[in-house]
């Protein structure tokens, strides 16, 4: 009788699974995250958006984020760990980021938990930036007597013309 037991599935299933987050993240965060999760047993049924509710995230929070799940892309490619200090770099000093970000069980929560969309979350931020931005050339566009400045709105068009040009690739 043969064995319905394929011998290389076999041992694929018992070889360490790279997928498994735990196998990427930093060192340092292994503790600190399962810590959390102990504290917040029921984490598995929240849902980014009552994540979003609790946290209030902050741009800093949200840049800290984003620049998270970069590094776990680069690291699951690369099929290696997480370096933290990639994730922090130029967002804020590993004492900040392990002091007010590692400690807070929501603010980690907030981190580790993957954007629903990683292109639609980019697009958010640029969306709410060209509002931002608008708002101000609105402001910027109209003197005192609500009028139009002519001479603001010849400024602004060099402005977009040569970030169009500089932008084409």
């Amino acid at each position: 009788m043969k064995s319905c037991i394929n011998i290389e599935d076999l041992e694929m299933s018992i070889k360490p699974n790279r997928s498994s987050s735990f196998d990427i993240y930093p060192e340092e965060l292994l503790e600190p995250i399962e810590i959390m999760l102990l504290a917040l047993p029921k984490i598995s049924k929240l849902r980014e958006h009552d994540i979003r509710k609790k946290v209030k995230p902050t741009e800093f929070l949200d840049r800290l984020r984003i620049s998270f799940w970069m590094e776990y892309q680069k690291a699951f490619k690369d099929n290696r760990r997480m370096k933290l200090n990639k994730i922090y770099a130029s967002i804020c000093t590993k004492s900040y980021f392990k002091n007010n970000v590692v400690t807070d069980r929501y603010k980690l929560l907030w981190l580790i938990t993957q954007p629903h969309s990683y292109n639609l979350e980019m697009r958010r931020i640029a969306n709410n930036s060209l509002f931002e931005i608008s708002q101000k050339l609105d402001e910027s566009i109209r003197n005192k007597a609500s009028k139009v400045d002519h001479t603001s709105i010849d400024e602004i068009l060099k402005i977009v013309e040569w970030v169009h040009i500089h932008t084409q690739s």
